[in-house]
């Protein structure tokens, strides 16, 4: 079920051989994980939420929710050895955590009359990128050279907002967040906000005033202002007779710039006036259906502005091999790499964004035209784990995946995420 040489992935070195002397097609995956709850769990009788069970189970990295999106448009020519093709890609992806701290708060509670704080993470990016392969056949060795030309369209940075609660001996709590966020964007609101501090409602009006055609007038005007470029590279040698080695990077050349920044304040308080177990136990009519008197969440002094802000793709490199120890319709294909978001932009070095992949698969060929694929990795910082199935007529492909995912290994298999893929080859 593997792509052929020239797919233009830009993850792996391309082991299997190339189906088609020129195809077209696209591919469209998704993906959706979190480390909470999963589904086996949370589908019974009697569902009973063991607060101290999911704190004691939980990673050191606390409660994570990733999701990500991407369609891909490719068109290839291959002959005797050498190639070359062409392959956009609009990719989204977000996440969002809170600290273990806070499930420990809710599994233990917290020591009396001391603060505890929580913190929370945020991310998001989006990225139009265009690349142009070339495949050569040195001498053994297959070489893959693929520089992009890619658009920043979103990122958002982790504003890491902090929650502080605190519970007194009389019973009351107080809780309160805040913090600072900012999101960098293609679209400028900085002169429809005249560039001052506005409201919630004023941000809306200015969004929803905003068009297609108002949007693809900036796309153009940055182009040439705010493109990156990145380049990707795989060499692949064919070590025994059924065996094959290689190895990939994907490099940022220059970052892309995004210009337009919207800035924010975020504030929110919860306060118990009379304690929880006096509300609890008061026979009070008037008490009301809730013991906290709340404030927010509000956003505060929202400014759109004029700025510079250097986003790069991921940074890329690790080896593969394509083992066919009973034969060219079983293959057992491992991968392992490691990467990095954002390394040459605007926020410096950071081991926070530093992360190993891998990925292990077996991809099985029946009667020439079936194919099955079984695998499991850990890609973006997911771990996932497949099934796919392929029909290939050589004129015409189709291949589809599902899979289950999450961002802990042992519990990605009670299903806390879904992964889909879909691609469609015509060619001949």
């Amino acid at each position: 079920m593997g792509l052929s040489f020239l797919a233009l992935s830009t993850l792996t070195a391309e082991i299997d051989k190339p189906k088609r002397f020129f195809e077209v097609g696209m591919d469209f995956n998704a993906s959706v994980s979190e480390n909470l709850l999963g589904v086996t769990e949370v589908m019974q009788k009697d569902l009973v939420i063991d607060l101290p069970k999911i704190y004691s189970e939980m990673g050191r990295g606390g409660f994570k929710f990733n999701m990500a999106v991407q369609p891909s448009y490719f068109m290839n020519l291959y002959i005797d050895g050498w190639g070359i093709g062409t392959r956009t890609d609009i990719s989204f992806s977000g996440g969002f955590g809170i600290s273990k701290d806070f499930f420990k708060l809710l599994a233990e509670g917290n020591s009396l009359d001391e603060d505890m704080k929580i913190a929370t993470s945020f991310n998001m990016q989006a990225f139009l990128s265009q690349s142009i392969s070339v495949g050569l056949n040195l001498n053994g060795f297959k070489v893959k050279i693929t520089p992009s030309y890619f658009l920043p369209l979103l990122y958002m940075p982790d504003p890491h907002i902090a929650l502080n609660v605190r519970m007194n001996s009389d019973g009351q709590i107080k809780a309160s967040a805040d913090g600072v966020f900012s999101v960098y964007t293609l679209a400028d609101l900085s002169e429809s906000l005249n560039g001052k501090s506005v409201s919630m409602e004023e941000l809306q009006d200015a969004l929803t005033a905003l068009n297609t055609d108002d949007l693809l007038e900036q796309v153009k005007s940055v182009l040439l202002l705010g493109a990156g470029i990145d380049l990707a590279a795989s060499v692949q040698y064919p070590l025994l007779e059924n065996l094959d080695i290689g190895a990939y990077t994907s490099l940022q050349i220059i970052p892309g710039t995004l210009h337009n920044k919207i800035s924010s304040g975020f504030d929110f308080s919860a306060e118990s006036e009379n304690g929880i177990m006096d509300w609890y136990t008061s026979n009070d009519e008037d008490k009301g259906d809730n013991p906290f008197t709340t404030d927010g969440p509000n956003l505060t002094d929202i400014v759109a502005e004029k700025t510079e802000y250097k986003v790069s793709k991921p940074f890329r490199f690790g080896v593969e091999a394509a083992w066919r120890p009973i034969g060219n319709w079983f293959v057992l294909h491992p991968m392992l790499g490691v990467a990095m978001r954002n390394p040459i932009g605007s926020e410096g070095f950071s081991w926070e964004r530093v992360y190993p992949e891998y990925r292990l698969s077996v991809d099985m060929t029946f009667l020439y035209v079936l194919g099955l694929s079984v695998s499991t990795e850990y890609m973006n910082q997911v771990f996932a784990h497949t099934l796919g199935l392929s029909l290939n007529t050589r004129v015409f492909e189709l291949d589809a995946s599902v899979g289950v995912s999450g961002a802990d290994f042992f519990k990605s298999f009670t299903v806390r995420g879904l992964q889909a893929k879909v691609g469609f080859r015509l060619g001949i």
